[in-house]
């Protein structure tokens, strides 16, 4: 595969509301990238759903522009380099939990003081600026979205994209997310399975014949993890819902993508990225499920050649298995 010469599919973005509020936040919103000239194959086509990364701080636009280079890879991957339409989810996120302005300023003077010593006032001056009013804006912002809220998005989106014409009516969906969209997504499949039930109004609803997670947080047994959901929910990490053994996965393949170094070779995440646990749950469970474990790390993986390859063999599973379910 590495010898053959890459083909390279022209694509157009396309920005949509999957919210019906009128509310129009661009948190909820969704990008889709389409091939220009259809899909690769013709026919009955997969279109990969990839609910973005986001640390859950999710992605209001000043984050969303500042990292959007790093979660575009994704999307640009599956649609430029394999020709599959492929449809980005944004959601609400949350703030951190700010400290009382007192404790803020003198922190604030604290670092102003050992950048003046280090190197000048001016230093000094725009970081204790800076401190401040970023606690300001944060402060306007109210208080961030739950986990709950971040669920509810992502369902919203998945019944926008299955209902409203997005893409073409014989499309077969692969749904998945990368990194806290993994876990945002997976959460909500665990703990509400009718989200991809197609048994009502099914000539309606376009069919979702897989789940996809590419190195996805799939446990919160870490802690640095519980540093995070403290600060961001509130609650110890054991607090928070996770999808590795809890709640019912949705019987129907999966295809998990790890990265042999996630951290850099360090394996203080290790559990957090635990690709081979959960697909080994998922086996016990009697759920179809293949795993690969590529030569990357977590924050270099979504622009890398080689997901590229793998995906480019691994999506074709999903309608073998979808073969395999009609026969018997």
């Amino acid at each position: 595969m590495r010898n053959k010469k890459a083909t390279t599919f022209k694509y157009e973005v396309q920005q949509l509301q999957y919210k019906q509020d009128g509310s129009r936040k661009f948190e909820q919103s969704l990008d889709v990238y389409k091939p220009r000239h259809g899909s690769k194959d013709g026919g009955a086509e997969i279109v990969v759903v990839l609910v973005l990364g986001s640390g859950w701080l999710g992605h209001c636009p000043l984050l969303y522009h500042v990292f959007n280079w790093w979660n575009a890879g994704g999307p640009q991957t599956i649609c430029s380099k394999l020709g599959y339409t492929c449809i980005s989810v944004r959601h609400s996120g949350g703030f951190f939990r700010l400290p009382r302005f007192l404790d803020l300023a003198l922190a604030a003077i604290l670092i102003s003081s050992v950048m003046y010593q280090i190197h000048s006032a001016v230093a000094g001056l725009i970081i204790f600026v800076g401190i401040v009013v970023t606690w300001v804006l944060l402060a306007f912002q109210g208080p961030g979205a739950s986990l709950e809220d971040m669920m509810e998005d992502v369902a919203s989106a998945l019944d926008f994209v299955r209902s409203e014409n997005v893409v073409p009516a014989n499309s077969r969906l692969v749904v998945g997310g990368y990194s806290s969209g993994a876990h945002v997504l997976a959460t909500l499949l665990h703990h509400r399975p009718e989200i991809l039930d197609t048994s009502s109004n099914a000539e309606n609803r376009l069919e979702v014949v897989g789940i996809l997670y590419l190195s996805g947080v799939l446990s919160l047994k870490s802690p640095i993890l519980n540093l995070l959901t403290l600060a961001l929910f509130g609650k110890n990490s054991s607090k928070v819902p996770q999808p590795y053994q809890q709640g019912t996965p949705p019987n129907m393949p999966h295809l998990l993508i790890g990265c042999e170094h996630e951290t850099f070779g360090i394996p203080i995440l290790d559990e957090t990225f635990c690709v081979v646990p959960y697909s080994k749950w998922l086996s016990s469970l009697k759920i179809p499920v293949t795993y690969k474990l590529v030569p990357s790390d977590h924050w270099n993986i979504l622009a890398s050649q080689v997901l590229s390859e793998t995906l480019e063999t691994e999506l074709l599973w999903f309608s073998q298995c979808k073969n395999v379910q009609k026969s018997q």
